[in-house]
């Protein structure tokens, strides 16, 4: 995914996190499962932690943690 496709799927996540939100809390009438809504959250969360590292210039090897194997 390039920059300009993350920042439309971050645009897009967070409408539809606001929407979804709205529909649950104020209305008590849900369209998707909290599963669903879960998702949507964890990958907004995701790419928006990468597009603040790429904005500060860190490099992938300084933040990547999850390809990190444990040595436990």
């Amino acid at each position: 995914m390039n920059v300009k496709e993350a920042a439309s799927r971050i645009k897009y996540l967070r409408e539809q996190i606001t929407y979804n939100s709205r529909l649950y809390y104020e209305n008590d009438a849900p369209e998707i499962s909290d599963y669903e809504y879960d998702m949507m959250y964890a990958e907004l969360k995701k790419l928006d932690n990468t597009a603040k590292r790429v904005k500060s210039g860190q490099k992938p090897n300084e933040y990547d943690d999850e390809n990190v194997e444990s040595k436990e």
